[in-house]
């Protein structure tokens, strides 16, 4: 799941809630002390979620970052055997 679409998916939730809130409570106060308790726990639930996604986009990051060091070894390596064949064709052309 994409990092906007969970978002959305809150305020969804949020908007149910705020929703139902109205409908079933009778106090003011208690509504707001009711979206108050809402709204921390919502709020720590993305921080929670938000952490994991950018600690697995760290590691994967990390992941590419090491296959491309190891592309451009084996890029700089077989460029050393090409040089190392061309010196010896053209040694050998020469001769």
């Amino acid at each position: 799941l994409e990092p906007n679409w969970y978002l959305c998916a809150f305020q969804n939730l949020f908007t149910s809630l705020l929703s139902v809130c109205e409908r079933t409570m009778e106090s003011k106060e208690e509504c707001l002390a009711f979206i108050a308790s809402m709204t921390k726990l919502i709020s720590l639930e993305q921080q929670i979620v938000l952490k994991a996604y950018e600690l697995e986009y760290d590691e994967q990051r990390a992941g590419i970052q090491t296959q491309k060091e190891k592309i451009q070894l084996e890029i700089s390596r077989t460029s050393s055997i090409l040089s190392s064949l061309f010196e010896e064709t053209k040694t050998f052309m020469n001769q």
